[in-house]
């Protein structure tokens, strides 16, 4: 069919091109509903680039559960050399991606992945990593995805985020055909070229299946178009079509023949019906609506035998897909074949970082279970649990795990059932239950029994994290300890690595924690690698120091994504989320936190952080209705798991939310709850309950302590040395707090004017009514008549800032021309970017220069 209305899409392709030929990498993502022509269009900009450009393309297949890395297999077959080499010695994730960019930055190249809403995890994880470092390299990436199932894709929808945020990403949308369009194809075909566009949208494949068959009483869905073209051909034409279909996308001649030595021959006719297409000697479905058509019309008894015919002949020549084998043992019911292969399948994606393909594949095993060996299940059903976890699929990983300890006992496996419960215990924590300490305990006193081995090593160092998430700061150092022995003497770097990290958060020691990070990732252990990124960007967030908690967000969140590790970049971008509330920048805090609550899968405890930093933003907001939601579900979550650190976490945010909301009983009742484990916490939290307390009117929460500097100018009633040692540290919002303690009208409206800035309106109203309450004149209705006449909110003393960081100062010089901290500028610099909805300097520049507000 002739490509019509393609020419702007085109045009903008050609442009890509060029940019990426000149050495400007560009990664396109071609998006558009199935059959709008996303593939037709391609195929146009190779023809019209060729030879100028080397050309390769890849396809993720919907036959199957997915291959891992299938596109980058099919690339390396058509490339050749040391990428294909690579994937021939089953060489490390890591090694496969880079050979891959080494390859693209030889020559200009364009490379296409099509359908990528079928991609499984691992090709995702590619994307994400070449796009991030392809802008030098001489390459047109080219990503095709139907955009009507982003959002039934939690995976792509996440993964077409953060690629967007790349800055060689450009989008081309592929619409469908207008009504001219339509009618111009139709009328050649003597049909009604509106009543072909009711029935078809203006799809072109809905289309041109109309127009190649005739017309007539065919039914707007392709399939019955399809099989009406089929329906015109002889019965072993037909038979051809849905083996192949069978197949796959790409037709397999010689795996054809030995259904039937016959079949073959009627690939002729398909091709004259155009049901298949040649490109470069290959022979392919036109569309994969055609292949999931003609496959769809076989019937179910032939399929069966197909499958169990096909699985043969790919064993028999040697195939090493083991998710392809798994596809066909399972289309032919075959047992056993599915119990040998599918474990096999997830242990190949597990490796390749395609943690969810691994899922599908075990569970693809778990339905061929019955009567099978119970060791066997039990094995599958462990390896479905880890895998399981890493996707943060807690609760079924929780279900996995005790089904495999069941059967372990059934087989008085007492190795497998100690390493079992290991695993449990970690996975209650994961699901805020207090079952974690029992499972551990339970664990270490099982495989005890066995002696010194890698099992005992795992459950002690599990024992150690439980103890440490008790508070038992002793009981979690002797069994961290231990555990460290064990590893060293067995040679166990990523128990060795975890034991570290729980020193580290024990002692608060920052440098055992990177140690742990070293040793895990020298050692390849990714998890370990992960959690120890999460708790550097975690504890620095504690300690206030918000520049190290940004490198290692932004170091960690691309290792996790690189890695498929769902449950630690989880963590790490809602724990970003929660360093962003303290540094009093609200909206972004919320706009992180909803994106990572609206992620499909993800555990109670990982919910945790974005729930208490949303409930809170929306409190701040004066949104009480929607902030009580999250922060009741987060006190939940608390009080079920019996943590102790979990119960300030929660019901400290909770407590303010109420005092926002005028529930200064309610906010009373919380804080107090929440001092009832006040020991266990560190000195920031500490300081922040204990002022709490006052701010309610409470007693102190037992004897004095160490507080941080700001907290202990507070308790002196020294407010205004409070908020300026709040302000040094970057803490705008509890600056404005202990403005508010003063209690005096000059520190209530410096307050007032504070939280008008940052827009918390409910903190405001609370303030004014102190005002008011004082018999203070002339309390403002809302932010100063300044900040309100400033399109985008920006105070006075931002205003001062904005100025100099466009006459070119630096933060620090900044600091000395108006008498304030670096930190101080600091802040009012990421509050000015934030404001202008800008990320740098340079942007802050150009945006004030459009806007006018520049004296």
């Amino acid at each position: 069919m002739e490509l019509l209305e393609r020419q702007p899409q085109l045009g903008t392709l050609h442009t890509y091109a060029t940019e990426a030929h000149d050495g400007h990498g560009r990664l396109v993502l071609i998006g558009g509903e199935a059959g709008v022509g996303k593939s037709s269009l391609v195929d146009r900009l190779e023809a019209e680039l060729s030879p100028s450009v080397r050309w390769y393309a890849g396809a993720c297949d919907g036959l199957f559960t997915p291959r891992p890395l299938g596109p980058l297999r099919d690339v390396a077959v058509q490339a050749g050399g040391r990428l294909a080499a690579l994937l021939g010695d089953n060489a490390a994730r890591e090694d496969l991606f880079e050979g891959l960019l080494d390859h693209l930055r030889e020559q200009p190249t364009a490379l296409v992945v099509e359908d990528v809403h079928w991609a499984d995890e691992a090709t995702l994880d590619l994307l994400r990593y070449v796009g991030r470092r392809m802008r030098a390299v001489p390459a047109l990436l080219l990503v095709t995805y139907r955009d009507d199932e982003v959002a039934a894709n939690d995976a792509l929808r996440i993964a077409l985020g953060d690629l967007s945020t790349h800055g060689v990403t450009r989008r081309v949308d592929v619409p469908p055909l207008t009504t001219a369009a339509v009618s111009a194809l139709a009328d050649a075909a003597g049909l009604d070229g509106e009543h072909v566009y009711r029935l078809t949208g203006g799809n072109p494949f809905f289309v041109s299946e109309m127009v190649a068959s005739g017309g007539g009483e065919i039914s707007a869905t392709a399939r019955d178009a399809v099989l009406a073209r089929l329906g015109r051909l002889d019965d072993r034409s037909r038979t051809c079509a849905w083996v192949a279909a069978l197949i796959g996308a790409r037709v397999d001649v010689d795996l054809l023949a030995t259904v039937d030595l016959s079949l073959p021959d009627g690939l002729d006719a398909l091709l004259a019906r155009g049901i298949l297409t040649s490109r470069d000697g290959e022979l392919r479905f036109r569309h994969e609506l055609t292949r999931i058509a003609v496959e769809q019309d076989a019937a179910g008894y032939k399929r069966r035998e197909v499958h169990a015919t096909l699985l043969s002949a790919l064993e028999d020549r040697g195939e090493s897909d083991a998710a392809r084998l798994a596809h066909h043992a399972e289309g032919a019911g075959d047992a056993a074949a599915v119990l040998r292969l599918a474990p096999l399948a997830g242990k190949q994606a597990a490796e390749l970082g395609a943690h969810r393909e691994a899922v599908q594949q075990y569970l693809r095993a778990t339905r061929f279970c019955d009567g099978a060996d119970a060791g066997l299940v039990a094995d599958i059903h462990q390896r479905l649990a880890v895998e399981q976890s890493l996707t943060d699929a807690w609760e079924e990983a929780a279900s996995s795990a005790e089904t495999a300890l069941r059967l372990w006992r059934e087989v008085g496996d007492v190795r497998r059932e100690g390493a079992t419960l290991a695993f449990l215990s970690r996975v209650m924590w994961r699901l805020c239950r207090p079952e974690e300490q029992e499972y551990a305990e339970r664990a270490v006193a099982v495989l005890e029994q066995l002696g010194e081995g890698p099992e005992l090593a795992r459950a002690t160092s599990a024992l150690a994290v439980s103890r440490r998430n008790a508070r038992d700061g002793a009981g979690s150092l002797a069994a961290a300890t231990r555990a460290e022995s064990l590893a060293v003497g067995l040679g166990m770097d990523d128990v060795r690595a975890e034991a570290l990290l729980t020193r580290g958060l024990v002692a608060d020691s920052m440098g055992d924690v990177r140690e742990a990070l070293e040793v895990a990732r020298a050692a390849g252990a990714h998890e370990q690698a992960a959690a120890a990124y999460g708790y550097l960007q975690s504890c620095w967030t504690g300690h206030r120091d918000f520049v190290a908690a940004e490198r290692w967000f932004r170091e960690g969140t691309p290792y996790c994504d690189d890695h498929d590790i769902a449950t630690w970049a989880s963590c790490l971008r809602a724990h970003h989320g929660a360093s962003l509330l303290v540094q009093g920048r609200l909206r972004e805090a919320g706009d992180v936190s909803r994106r990572v609550l609206a992620t499909r899968v993800i555990s109670p405890e990982n919910r945790m952080a974005p729930l208490v930093t949303l409930g809170t933003v929306l409190a701040r907001f004066g949104e009480h209705e929607e902030a009580a939601l999250h922060l009741d579900e987060a006190v939940a979550n608390a009080e079920r798991s019996g943590l102790p650190g979990w119960r300030l976490e929660a019901l400290a945010p909770r407590a303010e939310a109420r005092w926002l909301a005028g529930d200064d009983e309610g906010a009373r009742s919380d804080a107090a709850r929440a001092a009832t484990a006040r020991d266990a916490y560190g000195p920031w939290d500490a300081g922040q309950l204990q002022a709490w307390g006052r701010r309610l009117g409470l007693e102190p929460f037992g004897p004095p302590r160490d507080f941080p500097e700001p907290y202990e100018h507070s308790f002196a009633g020294d407010w205004r040395a409070a908020a300026a040692a709040f302000d040094e540290v970057g803490c705008p919002y509890d600056a404005a707090l202990a403005l508010f303690d003063s209690g005096s009208e000059e520190g209530l409206r410096e307050a007032l004017e504070r939280f008008d800035a940052l827009g918390a309106v409910a903190a405001s109203a609370r303030t004014r009514q102190a005002l008011r309450d004082l018999g203070a004149r002339g309390v403002p209705v809302g932010a100063r008549a300044s900040t309100r006449a400033n399109p985008v909110g920006l105070t006075r003393r931002e205003m001062e800032v904005l100025e100099l960081v466009v006459a070119g100062l630096t933060n620090a010089e900044i600091a000395t021309r108006m008498v304030i901290s670096t930190r101080t500028v600091d802040h009012h610099v990421s509050a000015v970017l934030t404001k202008l909805d800008v990320r740098t300097r340079g942007q802050a520049a150009s945006r004030a220069g459009d806007l006018g507000i520049l004296t």
